[in-house]
This record gives structure tokens, C-alpha cells and sequence, in this order.
């Protein structure tokens, strides 16, 4: 194996929280692997991507455009890291809010006051998303092992 490439990818923070110790860990973490393998003959690429893709994106970006109201770090006397977290967090409160809103509103918890027809409809709905998920690994097991 020695002379064999391998990359070795580590930390990848997401650009929605602040840094703290766990993320200092896997950055030592994935240098001390990237060195073992460099001592054992690798040729070793390393890899530190910044975590800026993905729905954790989207929620803080939400956040920030609704109830920012031009907040900055300086403004705020917030540390800039910090100051994106605190939206990606009243992101998921207000999400969170919103469901048990919802669900007071709906009864989820309490399906007597459906009619019937709405039962049928709601166990024709459960049982078609519960064969879809059982059906899915199935799906891949026949794909990869063909």
C-alpha cells in the first residue's frame, strides 16, 4: 500500500454554530491520522472543507432575513459566529413553536373528531409512506449488489 494516495477529510465546521473543543478535537484527530498514514508511506491529501451547504443553511439564512433587522456584530456586540447561531436557533424555535401550534390546531394526537372517510384516508396515506420506506432498502440492496 505504500505510495497509494488516500485523502483524509476532517472538521468540516458548519458555518451556522461557533467552534468549540469537539471541533478542535477532530481537527487533531484528523492530523494525527494524516501523519500515521504519511509515516506509513501514503501520499496523503488533507482536507478541512467548510460546512456551508445544506438545509442548516437555508434555516439560519431565513432566520436572519425575517428578524435581523440589520442586526450586525457590531451593532450587537455579538461575536460574528455566534450572532448567525443565535438565528439558525430562533430558527428552529420558531419552527418548533409552529408544530405544536399546528398540531393543537389539527388534534394530531386525538383522530376521534375525523369522519370515516378523513381515518380512511389518513391510514391510506400512513400505509403508502410505510411501504415506501420499506421498500427503499430493497431498492438499494438490488442496486449495489447486482
Amino acid at each position: 500500500m505504500n505510495g497509494s494516495k488516500v485523502m483524509v477529510e476532517y472538521a468540516s465546521p458548519n458555518t451556522n454554530k461557533p467552534l468549540h473543543l469537539g471541533h478542535l478535537r477532530n481537527i487533531f484527530l484528523g492530523w494525527s491520522v494524516a501523519e500515521i498514514l504519511k509515516a506509513n508511506g501514503y501520499e496523503v491529501i488533507k482536507s478541512c472543507m467548510v460546512n456551508d451547504r445544506g438545509i442548516h443553511i437555508c434555516k439560519s439564512m431565513i432566520a436572519w432575513k425575517k428578524w435581523a433587522n440589520g442586526e450586525t456584530p457590531e451593532s450587537s456586540g455579538i461575536k460574528g459566529d455566534h450572532l448567525v447561531g443565535k438565528y439558525y436557533v430562533k430558527f428552529e424555535n420558531e419552527l418548533k413553536n409552529q408544530s405544536l401550534d399546528l398540531v393543537e390546531k389539527e388534534n394530531a394526537n386525538d383522530l376521534s373528531h375525523y369522519s370515516a372517510d378523513e381515518l380512511k384516508k389518513v391510514t391510506e396515506l400512513n400505509k403508502l409512506q410505510q411501504d415506501l420506506f420499506t421498500e427503499s432498502p430493497e431498492k438499494t440492496r438490488r442496486r449495489y449488489l447486482r
